[in-house]
């Protein structure tokens, strides 16, 4: 019974840390997509001129020339 009860607390553990670094994958994934999205917009901004970008993303700019 000890052992059935010690592996069940071992999976929810492990569930439970999977879950946890899932979560904080994502919430510091945000912060360096919105990091580099707005570093790409000061990049377009001095290379395009102001008024003159396309698109920007987390990988590029465009502009509209």
């Amino acid at each position: 019974m000890l052992k059935s009860s010690l592996n069940n607390d071992s999976y929810y553990i492990v569930i439970g840390a999977i879950f946890f670094m899932f979560l904080l994958f994502n919430f510091l994934e945000s912060f360096t997509s919105s990091a580099q999205v707005e570093e790409n917009t000061r990049l377009a901004t001095q290379q395009c001129g102001e008024g003159n970008i396309k698109s920007v993303s987390t990988e590029s700019f465009t502009c509209k020339n």
